[in-house]
């Protein structure tokens, strides 16, 4: 199924702490709460607008030319959060992928998965998505859970 060569490994291990460099940097830069305030905003409105894209009526299309006006800057904010955390990481980012192309291009194939020959930029990448996924599953479930906690304790203080 997999099959590895010390460079493989070595790869493995590097992307894995890359993918954990630039999690934590996202997480600590980015207010997750506003960035999940802008997000479901963002969805609101595309519906809405998506809803009565027909409706000629010129109320309703004044309303959808507010939403569009939000939308642009709600869209911005988003943009703008998520510059930050890109140019610490970039960075460190472009060095290690220099390092790596020196290091690991002579070396040929790192990993044999499912009978495919692949070259340490294709075992980076592919290990970058399986823990980037595995990372941020975690963590929305880990976020969903914590909410519901904070929830409850709400609903429970409130109550006589």
């Amino acid at each position: 199924m997999i099959e590895l060569t010390a460079a493989g490994n070595i790869v493995a291990i590097i992307s894995i702490g890359v993918t954990l460099f630039t999690f934590a940097v996202n997480k600590i830069m980015i207010n997750q709460d506003k960035m999940e305030h802008i997000q479901k905003r963002t969805k609101e409105i595309n519906k809405n607008m998506k809803e009565k894209a027909k409706d000629t009526d010129g109320k309703v299309v004044k309303k959808l030319e507010e939403e569009q006006k939000e939308l642009m800057t709600l869209m911005g904010k988003q943009m703008k959060m998520s510059m930050k955390p890109m140019l610490v990481t970039i960075i460190p980012i472009l060095l290690l992928f220099g390092y790596l192309r020196t290091e690991y291009d002579k070396v040929g194939t790192v990993a044999l998965l499912l009978g495919m020959e692949l070259t340490w930029f294709w075992w980076y990448f592919i290990v970058v998505i399986i823990t980037s996924i595995i990372l941020n599953k975690t963590y929305s479930t880990v976020r969903k859970v914590k909410k519901q906690e904070r929830e409850g304790v709400k609903n429970a203080k409130t109550k006589p």
